[in-house]
């Protein structure tokens, strides 16, 4: 989050997010997957000078997978202290699926963001989030209970360079790791270990901007599967 000019009547800040999920690697033959398409738009309004309110909605798989599209609406609260970020919120997503139960999940989380160090150049970012998850599947006679609850800890090391000017335009890139932690079990099918992520983002009109991700996930298809998926 940016603080806009104290005479900004209404402050907000506006990103818009596209990425694509690398296609499989060969480590196991009988897993294959398409590229996956993630959209995101994320807008946030300060309500005083330290706190700001706003939130994400997204769609998932819908232009590149035909057997499932996921549908996402995340309201947040934000309070920021120096250089450090706190945030709250809750999110609800749909899945739907061509070929399994289709999927409603409400998802609580709370995390906390450090921006640290920052150089003239670079700025690393250290983000640790907890979710709490709470599933409904439409079909459980396909061996997925009716109700399920999981949570889940994740950590993300990002560093972010200072916008360059190329062609008048200020243009930035990014690079993140993350590493998923799920603390209980379940029945969750697909279950994110790591993720790489590569970005550039474009940045316009002050409080505007766009960014396109390039992403990479180790995952595993059930709880008892070792990381036999590599996207």
């Amino acid at each position: 989050i940016r603080r806009p000019p104290r005479s900004t009547l209404f402050p907000y800040t506006t990103l818009f997010r596209s990425s694509l999920l690398l296609p499989n690697v060969a480590v196991a033959q009988e897993d294959q997957s398409d590229f996956q398409t993630w959209t995101d738009f994320t807008t946030f309004m300060f309500v005083s000078n330290r706190a700001a309110v706003g939130g994400d909605v997204g769609i998932r798989g819908l232009v590149s997978s035909k057997g499932w599209t996921q549908l996402y609406i995340r309201p947040t609260f934000r309070f920021q202290y120096n250089n450090l970020d706190l945030a709250g919120g809750a999110g609800l997503f749909q899945t739907y699926n061509k070929e399994i139960s289709n999927i409603t999940e409400i998802r609580l989380f709370q995390q906390a963001t450090l921006h640290w160090p920052t150089t003239h150049l670079l700025k690393f970012n250290h983000r640790l989030r907890f979710e709490q998850r709470f599933f409904n599947y439409s079909d459980p006679n396909e061996g997925n209970p009716e109700e399920d609850f999981s949570s889940r800890l994740r950590y993300q090391l990002s560093v972010r360079t200072r916008d360059f000017t190329v062609l008048n335009q200020k243009i930035y890139f990014k690079a993140a790791v993350e590493f998923f932690q799920k603390n209980n079990s379940g029945s969750e099918v697909f279950i994110n270990s790591s993720r790489l992520i590569a970005t550039i983002g474009h940045r316009f009109k002050g409080k505007f901007w766009y960014e396109l991700h390039y992403v990479s996930q180790r995952s595993r298809q059930l709880e008892e599967d070792g990381l036999k998926t590599s996207e």
